[in-house]
C-alpha cells in the first residue's frame, strides 16, 4: 500500500512510519523514501540529518528494508557528505549502472541502503 504525507512534517513522517512498522511486526517490510534531496530542500540539513536519525532507529530493530533515494549533486560537499555518513550501506546509480559504494556486513543480516546518483528514466515505447 502507497501512502503520501506532506514532506515538509517530518514528525508526521515518523509517526507514520512507527504505526506501519509496529501494525506490520511480523512480517518482512520494504520501505522506499522518496526522497531525502527534496527533503534537505524543503526543510534544510538540520532537521532531515535528525529525521533520517530517528528514522533509522525505528528501523533498527524491525524485520524491514528502507532504501533512500539521494541527489548529492543537488547539494554543496558538506551536506551530501552528511547525509551519506549516516547509513552504512550505499549504492549508486551512474552511467555503470548499480555500483556499490560502501557495504558493511553486520552480524544478521539487514540493510539500510543510501541510493546516490542521478535516477533517470526512459520513456518505454
Amino acid at each position: 500500500e502507497d501512502i503520501l504525507l506532506p514532506a515538509k512534517n517530518t514528525s508526521l513522517l515518523l509517526d507514520a512510519l512507527d504505526k506501519t512498522l509496529r501494525v506490520n511486526s511480523y512480517s518482512n517490510q520494504n520501505i522506499i523514501f522518496d526522497n531525502l534531496s527534496m527533503l534537505v530542500l524543503s526543510v534544510g540539513f538540520e532537521k532531515t540529518y535528525s529525521f533520517i536519525q530517528y528514522a533509522l532507529e525505528l528501523l533498527s530493530s524491525k524485520k524491514a528494508t528502507a532504501v533512500f533515494l539521494f541527489s548529492p549533486s543537488a547539494h554543496d560537499e558538506k551536506v551530501a557528505s552528511g547525509i551519506r555518513s549516516l547509513f552504512n550501506d550505499q549504492i549508486r546509480y551512474g552511467e555503470n549502472g548499480l555500483e556499490i559504494v560502501k557495504l558493511y556486513e553486520p552480524k544478521s543480516v539487514r540493510m539500510d541502503v543510501a541510493l546516490i546518483g542521478e535516477v533517470k528514466t526512459e520513456k518505454r515505447k
